[in-house]
């Protein structure tokens, strides 16, 4: 299996070692997934899960930030505060109407 670079990669992580040391706190492990119903190597997994699911959120939303950046760099189009503001606060209303109109 040939390694790639996930610093080079735009993908969201595909892989992840976790350290887990041989001594380590079992109870810790325990408590909570017998409350779950789980075994401990099931809470573990279920945790990594959750954790790489985060990363890959986190990384789609950078992605998204950077590529609206640079959309407004090269458009120069922009809503102010104000009218994005009057605009959730016209949510309460009947009228579901669009979105502020980007403008210079």
């Amino acid at each position: 299996m040939q390694k790639e670079n996930l610093a080079e990669s735009n993908d969201p992580v595909r892989e992840a070692y976790v350290y887990v040391p041989k001594k380590r706190p079992k109870k810790r492990e325990k408590k909570p997934a017998g409350k779950h119903e789980r075994t401990p190597q099931k809470l573990i997994s279920q945790m990594i899960d959750k954790y790489v699911d985060g990363e890959e959120r986190r990384a789609q939303f950078l992605r998204d930030a950077v590529q609206v950046l640079d959309e407004y760099r090269v458009r120069g189009l922009r809503a102010t505060s104000r009218e994005v503001i009057a605009w959730l606060e016209a949510w309460d209303d009947e009228d579901d109407s669009e979105g502020p109109s980007c403008h210079r």
